[in-house]
């Protein structure tokens, strides 16, 4: 028997079938909007970097390619705020500006611009964007568990002292006595000096420490250096960014240096030996992306370089007269003249 059951069916339930059907259309016609809506929102974040300016653009070049690999594109479904400030004191500034724009993310790179952006009294994800030794800047609780809002990429620079007198060994056989630079602005200069102390006694060198308040005391200290007899200088990476002084100085009295960043040894610095910046700046646009994508930063862990570059200025190192023994020519990743 054929049913008839629709035959009979009443003409308000009809209706009301016919009601229910278009909410459902309606629904999802509405679910669907919110999710081209969500699609096109552009997310806002700031970037605050300590640095000269020739490093700024250079950080800026990074982030934008590592940051449209994992699909965020600025002018596109992303704006962000650009800040730097070539001495420390401009940082405080600049991380003000930025708490004021309520943006949801914010970068701070360098140790100096994201202790600014903690003592700015910012409440959104920070992300490190590199620092030297954040548990000891006391930016985050631990790598493993950071807490709060800030997490992101350690560049891991003051476990590297040792690692760069090694460097400065090689490079200068019979070398006896080093100097570490540093400056009393940067909240990770004690970590910086614990570190170096402990490598001069375990590579059985004399070394002395020099730390100055501005770049204006680096002639003075490199003066005091050269009457000690130093041969080599370890140079605090602080340098390497918001000031090309250091490596001019020491270049001038023929003091062979070496430094954690890449922009040392562009400003006639001999030697650099420091984290990869290029897979550094893949790690801050995962952190970034994952951030923006609701991931709380206090439960990601705080990341430390996996490779790392030597870098060598050659005009520098042939204004000093030292040629690089064959097997460190070797681990050389960069040639600058």
């Amino acid at each position: 028997m054929r049913d008839t059951t629709c035959l009979h069916t009443p003409a308000s339930l009809t209706h009301r079938r016919a009601f229910l059907r278009m909410g459902a259309a309606c629904a999802v016609l509405g679910h669907a909007g919110l999710h081209a809506q969500a699609a096109a929102t552009t997310a806002r974040i700031g970037v605050l970097r300590w640095g000269s300016a020739e490093d700024f653009a250079e950080i800026q070049q990074g982030l934008r390619t590592a940051l449209a690999a994992t699909g965020w594109h600025e002018r596109g479904n992303l704006t962000i705020e650009w800040r730097y400030a070539p001495q420390v004191d401009g940082l405080a500034r600049h991380a003000e500006a930025l708490r004021a724009l309520k943006l949801d993310l914010v970068i701070g790179s360098a140790t100096p611009a994201a202790v600014a952006l903690v003592k700015a009294g910012i409440t959104v994800p920070i992300v490190l964007g590199t620092t030297a030794d954040p548990v000891r800047a006391g930016l985050v609780r631990s790598l493993a568990q950071p807490g709060g809002n800030v997490t992101g990429v350690s560049s891991n620079l003051v476990a590297l002292v040792g690692k760069q007198l090694q460097v400065l060994q090689e490079a200068l056989p019979g070398l006896r006595r080093v100097a570490f630079l540093g400056a009393n602005q940067d909240a990770a200069l004690p970590a910086f000096l614990a570190e170096f102390r402990a490598a001069v006694a375990s590579q059985r060198l004399t070394g002395d420490v020099h730390t100055v308040d501005s770049p204006d005391q680096i002639d003075a200290a490199a003066d005091a250096m050269q009457r000690a007899g130093v041969q080599a200088v370890v140079v605090q990476p602080l340098f390497a960014l918001g000031d090309a002084r250091a490596p001019v100085v020491l270049l001038r009295r023929r003091l062979v240096s070496i430094s954690g960043l890449a922009p040392y040894a562009r400003a006639g610095g001999p030697l650099v030996y420091g984290p990869d910046r290029e897979a550094a700046w893949r790690r801050v646009a995962y952190f970034v992306d994952r951030i923006l994508k609701g991931a709380d930063p206090g439960s990601l862990p705080v990341e430390e370089p996996s490779t790392y570059e030597l870098i060598v200025n050659n005009r520098a190192l042939r204004q000093l007269g030292v040629v690089l023994p064959r097997a460190l020519q070797l681990q050389v990743r960069e040639t600058l003249e």
